[in-house]
């Protein structure tokens, strides 16, 4: 068998390379390599295409970042400046604690904190005082 190997340079992890010999169990799939099926496997097998461009009329959805940087390049500012986005609102942060705070203190909140003075009202105390400091 080492004299049959040493006539054929192929190896056999070269011939599963080259037929697509890494299929996905899940969808069948098959890949060359083994690194693009762990890719597969993690990243889009059974995932939804959840990322969308943000240029306004695009229509373009995909499931991975790097695949929305290849489809419009100058969008990998935007990606990395809103990195967490709102799920009931679609508005973008830079930190996962801003998020959590507009969650928990924003979005779908009513304006309780209104100014004595004037018409004005905020979802935060915070901006009521400064409102007040600031205007009155």
């Amino acid at each position: 068998m080492f004299s049959l190997f040493r006539q054929n340079p192929r190896s056999s992890a070269a011939d599963a390379k080259l037929d697509n010999n890494y299929p996905c169990p899940k969808c069948g799939k098959a890949y060359k390599h083994r690194a693009s099926l762990y890719n597969h496997t993690k990243f889009e097998c059974g995932k939804e295409k959840s990322l969308e461009c943000p240029v306004e009329d695009c229509l373009y959805k995909t499931k991975r970042k790097c695949s929305l940087k290849q489809h419009n390049p100058s969008i990998i500012l935007f990606l990395n400046l809103f990195m967490y986005r709102c799920e009931a609102c679609s508005r973008g942060y830079k930190h996962r604690a801003s998020l959590y705070n507009h969650t928990k203190f924003e979005c779908g909140q009513n304006r309780r904190f209104k100014c004595a003075t004037c018409n004005f009202s905020s979802k935060r105390k915070g901006n009521l005082k400064n409102h007040i400091t600031k205007m009155h």
